[in-house]
């Protein structure tokens, strides 16, 4: 998606193997040390691992999870955690492209405006946040 042109466009679709590591520590190159996973032992919360991952994604053959074209588009996906869950873990991974690739760079639209420009806009500000029930977490 870096060109917005009909020759030079395409998604790559690719399947995901998850391998889960059940030590409590690993060694680091020829080092005699340690890194220790079990820094955050105390309640054993994680003692053992994910038995099981509930994708937050739209449904159907899309290959963006969601695509989020201006300030307007929302991305949603209501989804049912089981009861005996002892702890839920999201990951939240933004990346930009195409026409908004480079968005850090990227001026207010005031600037724009004003100087007559056909530069991208927005500012160099984006915001994403996950709710659940209704609240900001």
């Amino acid at each position: 998606e870096n060109l917005v042109n009909d020759e030079c466009a395409g998604v790559y679709e690719v399947s995901i193997t998850i391998l889960y590591y059940k030590d409590m520590a690993i060694r680091v190159g020829n080092r005699k040390s340690e890194v220790g996973l079990g820094a955050f032992e105390g309640d054993g919360v994680y003692d053992e691992p994910a038995d099981l991952v509930v994708p937050v994604s739209r449904d159907g053959d899309e290959i963006q999870w969601f695509r989020i074209e201006d300030g307007s588009n929302v991305g949603s996906k209501s989804i049912v955690i089981p009861m005996n869950a002892r702890k839920v873990v999201l990951e939240l991974f933004v990346s930009s492209h195409g026409d908004d690739e480079f968005w850090y760079s990227n001026p207010p639209n005031s600037y724009i405006l004003a100087n007559n420009l056909t530069t991208g806009g927005n500012g160099a500000f984006r915001e994403v946040f996950a709710k659940i029930d209704g609240s900001v977490v």
